[in-house]
């Protein structure tokens, strides 16, 4: 079995990314106050920086089939977002948190869990309304088979 190269970074990747990310949640589930949300969102921007010093993840560098999957898909969806450089930039980090924390973490069965549920349920609507606005997204593929 092949192991990615996050495996290697596990213990450090819980410490600076997942800990943190917790902190915050903790933080934010007691009352509510401006400073809470203030502290929450430098804690936020903590950990987007802390990810820089980890490797992009790539098909080759990572180590589950599914993980292989999500990025591909960031690759397209990053090719396709029309955002300004700064926020583009955040939706890279968001998109490799995904990606590391699903090639590494114990709740890589809970997401597919949830997943498999949003592909099998016949009520949920792949292609909504609210697409993603012209002015953000770079609509390069006709509609896909199951939209609307």
């Amino acid at each position: 079995m092949a192991f990615g190269i996050y495996v290697y970074y596990r213990q450090r990747l819980i410490n600076e990314i997942r800990n943190p990310i917790k902190s915050v949640i903790t933080n934010l589930y007691m009352p509510v106050s401006w400073f809470r949300v203030f502290i929450a969102l430098i804690e936020i921007c903590k950990i987007l920086i802390r990810l820089k010093n980890y490797p992009e993840p790539t098909i080759e560098n990572v180590g589950r089939p599914n993980s292989r999957v999500l990025v591909r898909i960031r690759d397209k969806f990053l090719s396709r977002l029309k955002f300004p450089p700064f926020y583009q930039r955040i939706m890279a980090a968001i998109t490799k948190l995904i990606i590391i924390i699903f090639d590494t973490d114990l709740w890589r069965p809970f997401i597919n869990w949830w997943v498999d549920e949003l592909r099998d349920a016949p009520d949920w609507k792949h292609n909504d309304v609210l697409q993603p606005d012209h002015h953000f997204w770079d609509n390069k593929e006709e509609k896909t088979a199951g939209g609307t």
